[in-house]
Formats: structure tokens, C-alpha cells, sequence
């Protein structure tokens, strides 16, 4: 008995970590799978995001707002019909404060 004993221990040790490094194995290449289709999930995520900032650059150019103002029925003004206000008019907090201190 003595004489089998370690034999078989280790054999039965060499087993159990066959089967384990394999488990392993298996756990590895099923993550490896996970992390690629993750991977592949960001890449597509990070093309939608560049094609939405490109959109977003392309709606603020301003051809594409002067087009739309036209849509709507606005237009550029033209010489004599726009107002220069001075700062006066367009804080009158400030105009309050000076005309107490006189």
C-alpha cells in the first residue's frame, strides 16, 4: 500500500491539474471572446459618436444656419434696419446707481 500510495497521489494530482488548467482554459477563451466583442462594440460606439460630432459641427456651420433662417422666413438686415444700443440701455442697473450718486 505504501509503495502505491504516492504513485497514485500523484497521479491523482497531475489529474486534478489537468482538469483545472483546462477549466481555465475554457475560462480564458471565453473571456478573450467577451473582450473582443466588447472591443468591437466601442470601436462601432466611438464611430457613432465621431459621425454625431461631425453632424453637430456641420448643423453650427453658418451656411447651413443661414439656410435654415431662410426656411423659417428670416433674412440678413440690411443698412438702417438694425439699432446700435449703447451699454447705458442695456444695463439700466448701472444707469440707476450713477443717477443716485449725483
Amino acid at each position: 500500500m505504501r509503495r502505491w500510495a504516492l504513485p497514485v497521489l500523484a497521479a491523482g494530482t497531475l489529474v486534478a491539474a489537468l482538469a483545472a488548467v483546462v477549466r481555465r482554459g475554457e475560462e480564458g477563451r471565453l473571456l478573450s471572446r467577451e473582450l473582443d466583442r466588447l472591443e468591437a462594440e466601442e470601436q462601432i460606439l466611438h464611430d457613432r459618436v465621431a459621425a454625431q460630432r461631425a453632424r453637430a459641427d456641420s448643423l453650427a456651420a453658418l451656411p447651413r444656419m443661414e439656410e435654415a433662417a431662410n426656411a423659417i422666413g428670416l433674412r440678413q438686415a440690411e443698412d438702417g434696419e438694425f439699432l446700435y444700443l449703447s451699454d447705458e440701455v442695456l444695463d439700466p442697473d448701472g444707469g440707476e446707481e450713477e443717477e443716485e450718486g449725483r
